[in-house]
C-alpha cells in the first residue's frame, strides 16, 4: 500500500495500528521512511519506528532531521536503542550513540554487543571531522599470494563490510598494506591467478587524522570511492567510503541547523513541520502556484514581507522551493 499524504498514513494508523503500517515501508529506503515520519508528527512517528526491524529503523534515525532524531531517541526503551546500535557499522553506532543522554549512553552501554562497543571506542578516538571518525575497520585483508578463488571464500567467510569492497586491500604478514585492487578485476580474472597479478588500482592513502574535506578531494582526484587509511608505520587501519563522507556531511549540515533545542520547543517544531506539510500539500491539490506567490498576490498587508519571510524560515528550518511551484523537504 502507498501512502499520498500524511492524512493518510495517520488514517492508516488509526484503521489498522503501526504494525501494519511498519508492514508497508519494509520496502522503502531508509530516507524515504525518515521523511514520511518527519510529516505525522514524532508520536506517531515513535510508534512506527518501534515495531520497524531494528536495522531499518536505526538506519531511518540516521536519515532523520535533528529535532525529531531527539525525540524518537528519547521515546525509545534501553533494549530497543542497543538493538539499533548493535545493527549499525561502528561509525554510524558512534554517530547514534553520542545523540543519546549521558544517563541513556550509560544504560545503552551496559547492554550493547562486545563488539558494538570495541567498535565504537576505536572510532571515537578520533578527533570530529576527521577521517578515522568514519573508518570502516572491516575490510578484505589479503595477501598478493592468494590465488582468486581462495580470495573469493575469504571474503565470502569473513566478516567484510560490504560498503569497503570496491576495493581489495593488499597486505604482508605484518597487515602493512602493500596495494590495492579493484574488485572488478577479482571478478574478471582466472580463478587461478594470483591477486598481485592483477591490474593494481591507484593506492591513494590516508591517516585517520586526514580532514574529511581533504579526504573528498583525494577522492575526486583518484575516481576512487574508497580509500585505504593508514597509521604512520604504513599499519592498515580499514577504509573510508565516499558514501560514509556523505552521509557525515549531510548530518554535520543538519546538526548545525538545530543547536541543543528544549524538548518542549523541539516537539513544537516537529508538528509546525507536520502542519506546514499539510498546508503545502492542500495548496498543490488545488493548483497553486506556491506559498510564496500565494502570499504575493493575497490581501495581505506588506504582502512582499510575508512571502520573504517565509522564504527565510523555509530556509532556516531545511525548506527548499522548488522553481515557481512546490515547497519540499530537502
Amino acid at each position: 500500500m502507498s501512502f499520498n499524504s500524511p492524512r493518510d498514513m495517520r488514517a492508516r494508523l488509526d484503521r489498522s495500528g503501526p504494525d501494519a503500517v511498519a508492514l508497508d515501508l519494509l520496502a522503502w529506503h531508509p530516507a524515504e521512511i525518515a521523511d514520511t515520519l518527519a510529516f505525522i508528527g514524532p508520536d506517531h512517528a515513535a510508534s512506527v519506528l518501534a515495531v520497524l526491524p531494528a536495522s531499518l529503523a536505526a538506519h531511518t534515525l540516521l536519515y532523520v532531521r535533528p529535532v525529531l532524531r531527539c525525540l524518537l531517541l528519547d521515546a525509545s526503551t534501553v533494549d530497543r536503542l542497543a538493538e539499533y546500535l548493535d545493527s549499525l557499522s561502528p561509525d554510524c553506532a558512534a554517530l547514534l550513540f553520542e545523540q543519546l543522554r549521558s544517563k541513556q549512553q550509560r544504560s545503552v552501554a551496559a547492554e550493547l554487543a562486545p563488539a558494538t562497543l570495541l567498535g565504537m571506542e576505536s572510532v571515537r578516538r578520533y578527533p570530529s571531522g576527521t577521517v578515522g571518525r568514519l573508518l570502516i575497520p572491516d575490510v578484505a585483508r589479503l595477501s598478493p599470494e592468494t590465488s582468486v578463488a581462495e580470495a573469493i571464500r575469504s571474503i565470502r567467510r569473513e566478516r567484510i563490510d560490504p560498503r569497503s569492497l570496491p576495493l581489495l586491500f593488499l597486505v604482508d604478514h605484518g597487515d602493512h598494506l602493500l596495494g590495492t585492487v579493484r574488485f572488478r578485476e577479482l571478478i574478471l580474472a582466472a580463478p587461478t591467478a594470483l591477486l598481485g597479478q592483477l591490474p593494481a588500482a591507484p593506492c591513494v592513502t590516508v591517516s585517520p587524522e586526514t580532514q574529511v574535506p581533504q579526504a573528498v578531494r583525494l577522492m575526486l582526484r583518484s575516481g576512487l570511492r574508497v580509500l585505504p587509511v593508514v597509521d604512520a608505520d604504513g599499519l592498515l587501519l580499514g577504509a573510508i567510503t565516499l558514501k560514509a563522507v556523505i552521509l557525515h556531511r549531510a548530518w554535520s549540515r543538519l546538526e548545525r541547523q538545530s543547536q541543543n533545542l528544549p524538548p518542549p520547543v523541539a516537539r513544537g517544531l516537529v508538528r509546525l513541520g507536520a502542519l506546514l506539510s499539510e498546508c503545502f500539500r492542500w495548496l498543490q491539490e488545488r493548483g497553486g502556484g506556491g506559498l510564496s506567490s500565494f502570499l504575493a498576490n493575497a490581501p495581505f498587508p506588506q504582502p512582499a514581507l510575508l512571502a520573504a519571510g517565509y522564504d527565510r524560515m523555509a530556509s532556516r528550518f531545511g525548506f527548499a522551493r522548488q522553481p515557481n511551484t512546490d515547497f519540499e523537504l530537502e
